[in-house]
């Protein structure tokens, strides 16, 4: 999966991906990089993962990194991941994020 984060000041609720997951996973793994296309290698993408209305990570991605998240999701039936820019490194040009292998057990 992919999206492009364009602007400094975008909204971060704007970049979302959210699952509904009922209650009925305890664990969540994935992976999040920028692709090689992103027009600028200058950028650091914010991850932030909120479960249930409260976040229980938040980790830079620098480009040419690849971030691995293993998060705790017990009792979680909303689980959100919210893209952003860090605004203390931001040049406004656009970015393309991807995450990879997304799982839930």
């Amino acid at each position: 999966m992919a999206t492009v984060l364009g602007s400094c000041n975008a909204d971060p609720e704007a970049t979302q991906l959210e699952l509904r997951l009922a209650h009925h996973f305890a664990k969540m793994a994935f992976r999040v990089g920028q692709a090689n296309d992103s027009q600028t290698a200058d950028n650091t993408v914010i991850v932030d993962v909120v479960k249930n209305g409260n976040k229980i990570d938040s980790q830079p991605v620098p480009f040419d990194t690849v971030q691995s998240f293993d998060e705790d999701i017990t009792d979680g039936n909303s689980v959100k991941l919210f893209f952003h820019l860090d605004p203390a490194k931001c040049k406004n040009q656009a970015v393309t994020v991807v995450v990879q292998g997304l799982t839930v057990s």
